[in-house]
């Protein structure tokens, strides 16, 4: 397929890439984006490297494309403006909020930015806790959504953080953190919410090469490379499939200390 744009020679090539992955038309997309290197290797600036990821997920006409706007900060803070509050997760996420997105959910911690029209269109979403009944992450699986990296060096999904709550998970905990969401200058509204927060007690993080090489014995996870940056696709209901069944016998089966170092490489995810 052959594409024009500001840059032909570079969109051809991101749209061959995600051409690999074969994503079907129509799809609800989730993005974790890195740009450094898209940046590094196209001599682009992050504004134009932001574009041309866009341009080139639009030729497959997919409904949404969501990307993390995530505040932590809220937790201390107590405050969040769906308008005004920056994205904490990376430049990519900070790009799309000022310059491409169309809305913006009322999560104080785990908003989400839509491209489209599709995220603006779900009634009754549920943004008073982290991944609580009929939040987006459900919203999510229902839609089996596309999730994809794009420049990161190992794996993330912030879907494993909804399996985690399904399954209680023993190594998190709930936290009320109260605080006020301004939907603009005028408009606000008091919160009391649910954060499913890691005890950090435990001392444990996911172990995300570990949650990857799952995903790949299991046949689950689609990679290609654009400008010699890795892009790699798995499915939510894909996550639940694989990660489920070794979570139910041991909760901590993708879990790793603090103080070790991440997988490197398995085998076999029973090793």
């Amino acid at each position: 397929m052959t594409v024009e744009g500001p840059y032909p020679e570079l969109l051809n090539e991101f749209v061959q890439a995600l051409s690999d992955l074969r994503i079907q038309r129509r799809c609800v997309l989730f993005l974790h984006v890195r740009l450094r290197a898209i940046k590094e290797n196209t001599g682009l600036d992050y504004r134009d490297c932001t574009r041309l990821i866009l341009d080139g997920l639009d030729t497959l006409d997919p409904k949404a494309v969501l990307v993390p706007a995530f505040t932590y900060t809220f937790v201390k803070s107590g405050v969040f403006h769906r308008q005004f509050s920056r994205a904490e997760t990376g430049r990519f996420s900070e790009e799309v909020r000022n310059r491409f997105a169309r809305y913006r959910t009322a999560d104080p911690i785990f908003s989400v930015l839509d491209t489209r029209n599709w995220l603006i269109q779900q009634e009754n979403l549920n943004t008073t806790g982290a991944f609580e009944p009929g939040c987006l992450w459900e919203r999510l699986l229902e839609e089996n959504c596309v999730i994809i990296n794009i420049g990161i060096d190992t794996f993330v999904a912030t879907q494993v953080h909804y399996l985690e709550r399904l399954m209680d998970v023993p190594y998190r905990n709930h936290v009320i953190k109260r605080g006020v969401v301004y939907e603009d200058d005028v408009t606000r509204s008091t919160v009391e919410y649910d954060f499913f927060a890691r005890n950090l007690e435990q001392n444990l993080l996911l172990d995300w090469p570990l949650i990857k090489t799952a995903l790949s014995i299991q046949g689950c996870l689609q990679q290609s490379t654009a400008y010699g940056v890795q892009l790699q696709l798995v499915r939510a209901s894909d996550i639940h499939h694989v990660l489920l069944p070794e979570m139910t016998v041991n909760p901590y089966a993708f879990m790793r200390r603090v103080d070790t170092a991440p997988t490197k490489h398995r085998a076999s995810i029973n090793d």
